[in-house]
């Protein structure tokens, strides 16, 4: 509808910008359109809903642990990230 509309618009701006004149008899009547019965959908028809599994509460790990990046602190990780910017002269700020 948004296109129709638009299109309409557009033409409507170049019929008056070439100053076309009005047809002999005048602008065309609208259609006489008639629906039938059921046509119009009224309400969205959604799919059939099942009911969603339970979520799972636990299960295992797909990588081990690796207790080398616990050992270090959160800290020291920042120091040595700021002592490789320094050395690749990259600063963030």
């Amino acid at each position: 509808m948004v296109l129709l509309a638009a299109y309409g618009n557009f033409q409507d701006r170049i019929l008056l910008g070439l100053n076309l004149p009005m047809d002999a008899d005048g602008p065309l009547a609208p259609l006489d359109v008639e629906f039938v019965e059921g046509a119009l959908q009224m309400a969205s028809l959604m799919p059939p809903q099942r009911e969603l599994p339970p979520l799972q509460t636990a299960g295992k790990d797909l990588i081990s642990n690796d207790g080398d990046w616990a050992a270090v602190s959160f800290d020291e990780l920042q120091s040595r990230l700021e002592s490789q910017r320094k050395a690749s002269g990259v600063s963030l700020l």
